[in-house]
């Protein structure tokens, strides 16, 4: 069974790059716009990793707040069927050495990236590689 991703950012540019990438590691995915699509996902599916933009609207048409990004590393953390999903947090305020990254990492995510992305297939083998694939 292919490794599947959750790919949850409010961009459909960067959500398309994440696509292509997640698609070239020959790995299947779902891919929403708000934190209201991916808890729906979140509840029908298992996923491998999932990548969470930090700034995200709670629901389509809202505004982007990083408070919501956070809320939503939460509840993944605490989900019955996704809490060993590994977590790649973005954000364009992340920096070289990004406290705010660092804060997300504290929060349950195995990893941060800024965007735009500098070596996005790099942090995603690195990511995988670092953590082994959950078990079924």
């Amino acid at each position: 069974m292919k490794p599947l991703a959750l790919i949850v950012d409010d961009n459909l540019r960067v959500r398309e790059t994440l696509e292509d990438r997640v698609a070239e590691l020959e790995h299947d995915f779902h891919s929403v716009g708000s934190q209201s699509e991916a808890c729906k996902y979140l509840h029908l599916h298992t996923y491998d990793y999932i990548f969470l933009d930090l700034e995200l609207p709670a629901r389509s048409g809202k505004p982007p707040r990083a408070e919501v990004g956070r809320e939503l590393l939460r509840q993944i953390k605490e989900h019955p069927r996704n809490r060993a999903a590994l977590v790649l947090s973005m954000s364009a305020h992340f920096g070289p050495d990004s406290e705010l990254g660092d804060e997300m990492v504290e929060f349950g995510a195995v990893a941060w990236i800024g965007k735009p992305f500098d070596d996005l297939h790099g942090a995603i083998r690195g990511m995988l590689a670092r953590h082994p694939k959950r078990e079924e």
